[in-house]
């Protein structure tokens, strides 16, 4: 309703509100494009300073949780099934395999 402006999007005060909103809590608005681009930044941040992938048996939470996405992907990647099938992702995915051979 807000982008076309109908209903309740109408009252000036109502679209401040939610913009306010938006801007404040914008990370729970993004797309899965955009979650997953972050999530392989991370990755490429962290293969680049420790010169290996995540650990999935990590004991730092945050690194196996990227161990685990990494996993994933892999499987994603050779079904080439869910986020896998877009081809600007799947793209990306083979640009983190091919500068990083040796890992993967």
């Amino acid at each position: 309703y807000y982008k076309k402006s109908l209903y309740i999007m109408k009252n000036k005060e109502i679209r401040i509100k939610w913009e306010t909103f938006i801007s404040i809590h914008n990370d729970l608005f993004i797309s899965k494009f955009e979650i997953w681009k972050n999530k392989l930044k991370y990755c490429y941040e962290y293969i680049e300073k420790h010169n290996k992938l995540p650990s999935q048996y990590s004991k730092d939470l945050t690194i196996k949780s990227y161990g685990l996405w990494i996993i994933i992907q892999k499987r994603s990647y050779a079904k080439l099934k869910g986020i896998m099938e877009y081809d600007e992702i799947k793209t990306e995915w083979e640009n983190l395999i091919s500068k990083h051979k040796r890992l993967f």
